[in-house]
């Protein structure tokens, strides 16, 4: 029983110096122990912790981060452009070649505000007419400049309208963590101004994407990034961005079958 009362005011002791260290530490004060007792007692005062409402924090973090995504959406929009093309494909009916036109359509994002626009290749391939239409309605006529189909990678110009600002989206300068937020932009179906959010799921994927020569013999896009953000048919050459409204890379889908379900690669 002495040994245990000898324990506690040892304790009281101990723990009366430590108040006093970190009061003097803080106000360079004098300490006197008629001070003791006030000082546990305020010290137990502002240590106690305050309780946190966690789903009020969640509330206002969502509704932050949704705001976020929302002016995101209102400036990159005016950077997408919708594109409709008309080919010509020939037929034959048994007695004679006709030339049926047939329509497609895919997406791009303005380059610089000169006119250059950036596609696919197969977006514009073989195309008789190009015809780019902006987030305000209003369309041209577009040129095609240049192509490298081994890349799918197409260049298109357009004579900017007088009333509508070209606005160019700067390219991201690395390559993007895995995890790391990807918005993808582009008129899947022909819906224009479509945005949909997911993440990074790989990078550094090889993506097969076609023939070097007539023999068949294939060749892969090195530094592919892969994601899970939802990308349809129409959406090539729609943008992956990242939260800062950076060009990540351009939208492919991963063969005819891929659906909102399927991994894109870019």
């Amino acid at each position: 029983m002495g040994r245990t009362v000898k324990r506690i005011a040892i304790s009281i002791v101990l723990l009366s110096a430590v108040v006093a260290l970190v009061i003097v530490a803080a106000g360079n004060i004098t300490w006197t122990p008629a001070r003791q007792v006030a000082a546990v007692d305020s010290l137990s005062s502002t240590s106690s912790i305050q309780p946190v409402n966690l789903q009020q924090q969640t509330d206002i973090t969502t509704e932050a981060s949704q705001e976020v995504l929302a002016q995101l959406y209102r400036d990159i929009l005016p950077s997408i452009v919708n594109i409709q093309v008309t080919t010509l494909s020939t037929v034959s009916n048994g007695f004679n070649l006709n030339e049926i036109p047939s329509e497609g359509q895919g997406s791009g994002w303005i380059w610089d505000d000169t006119g250059h626009i950036v596609t696919n290749n197969h977006v514009v391939e073989d195309a008789e007419s190009i015809t780019v239409y902006f987030s305000n309605g209003e369309w041209t006529d577009a040129a095609l400049v240049a192509a490298d189909p081994q890349a799918d990678l197409a260049v298109i110009k357009v004579t900017p309208p007088a009333d509508f600002p070209l606005q160019p989206i700067p390219l991201a300068a690395d390559v993007p963590p895995v995890g790391y937020t990807a918005l993808a932009f582009g008129s899947p179906f022909g819906l224009s101004g479509t945005m949909t959010r997911g993440i990074i799921s790989a990078v550094g994927r090889s993506f097969a994407v076609g023939s070097l020569t007539d023999s068949g013999a294939t060749y892969s896009l090195p530094e592919v990034i892969q994601t899970d953000a939802a990308i349809n048919p129409g959406n090539s050459d729609g943008q992956l961005l990242n939260l800062n409204g950076e060009v990540r890379s351009e939208e492919r889908r991963v063969g005819k079958a891929c659906s909102s379900g399927g991994s894109p690669y870019h």
